[in-house]
């Protein structure tokens, strides 16, 4: 076997574990996104705001202190700065 074929056989094995990866994440977000669903319709209910900067930060924060590699504490902080703002649409 080539050295490139060696190389696209180990390519290939990352990118399968990366799709088993993405699959377990998916239940999680769903579920993510029917609680938020369920949050802002309680929030809508007591007239109360969708965003909440105090907690986001907190959520932010902790997120951040459970990433072992400090060179991924900013790119999980980055992602999950998404989620909260695709979980605040939902709030919606």
């Amino acid at each position: 076997m080539s050295e490139n074929a060696v190389k696209f056989d180990l390519i290939e094995a990352y990118r399968e574990r990366l799709d088993e990866i993405d699959e377990a994440l998916v239940p999680l977000l769903e579920e993510r996104l029917k609680i938020a669903a369920e949050i802002g319709k309680v929030k809508r209910e007591r007239g109360l705001e969708i965003e909440d900067i105090k907690r986001e930060k907190e959520v932010l924060e902790h997120i951040v202190n459970q990433v072992q590699n400090p060179d991924f504490k900013e790119r999980v902080r980055s992602l999950f700065k998404e989620i909260i703002r695709v979980s605040k649409e939902t709030q919606r």
